[in-house]
């Protein structure tokens, strides 16, 4: 380890379960250590284990979550991550959790907002729509175990969820478990559990090769050949990917893009 702290220095710090009763967001952070996108926010130390406690974030779980765990000082002295050693930042000062960004920023904790009453609704606003996405995201991950994007918008009367994802689970699933995050009260939204939304969209997009997947076997099971199908690319959040599509048929007595549409409505594309 770069700049590992001395024995002496670790042992100023607060004993295990001495902060056990602090808040979170009021733990004091003592010692940050880091390497290639890993970040430790020391709060405690065992003496006799060697055992740090405090935030561990990494390059998975920088934007969700910054966890409270347990590592040891043999472990940070041993970490390599790309063959960089871990490094100690001998600049960082004492300080809340709450007051350093990248804490805050991973947990969705409130800072004091200064400015005009303009600049100040603006940036709370700003704060509730991420801390609401952020929420929702990891809700949806936790459940399915696949990648979502959350987006919030505030349209004239209402506010907006929308959930959008690539492949994955059915639009069924997730829309029955979005109806968590509703509130039809339509009240004041800082006083609303999901920072106001007020409804949940969900729209799930199939890439060509699920969908060309679904058409062979739907074809397959009709009996029918392969009809001809248009390919394109579309986007989706800062992801590129390309889609495939039948044109409906409502002169044949076997509408394939219809049925096509109707087996991806039931079917789970994580398999």
């Amino acid at each position: 380890m770069w700049n590992e702290p001395t024995l002496a220095m670790l042992e100023t710090l607060p004993k295990l379960y001495e902060t056990e009763d602090v808040l979170a967001e009021d733990k004091i952070v003592h010692m940050h250590f880091f390497v290639s996108g890993h970040d430790w926010y020391v709060v405690e130390y065992d003496k006799t284990e060697k055992l740090i406690f405090g935030f561990i974030l990494n390059a998975a779980n920088q934007v969700n979550d910054a966890e409270l765990g347990y590592t040891t000082l043999k472990e940070l002295c041993q970490c390599r991550v790309n063959h960089l050693q871990v490094d100690s930042d001998i600049h960082f000062i004492s300080k809340k959790a709450s007051e350093i960004k990248q804490l805050r920023d991973a947990n969705g904790w409130t800072e004091e907002i200064k400015g005009t009453e303009n600049e100040i609704k603006e940036r709370i606003e700003k704060k509730y729509v991420v801390k609401t996405t952020a929420q929702i995201k990891k809700l949806l991950s936790k459940q399915f175990n696949w990648k979502f994007s959350v987006t919030k918008d505030r349209g004239t009367a209402s506010h907006w969820i929308s959930v959008s994802w690539l492949d994955g689970p059915t639009e069924k699933a997730v829309s029955a478990f979005c109806k968590q995050f509703n509130d039809n009260k339509n009240d004041d939204h800082s006083t609303d559990l999901w920072c106001g939304s007020q409804y949940t969209s969900t729209s799930r997009h199939v890439t060509a090769g699920s969908y060309l997947m679904i058409m062979d076997m739907v074809c397959k099971r009709e009996k029918v050949d392969i009809p001809p199908y248009t390919e394109g690319e579309s986007s989706h959040g800062k992801h590129k990917y390309k889609y495939a599509y039948i044109e409906r048929d409502y002169t044949s007595n076997i509408d394939i893009g219809h049925l096509v549409l109707q087996e991806l409505s039931i079917t789970d594309l994580r398999l």
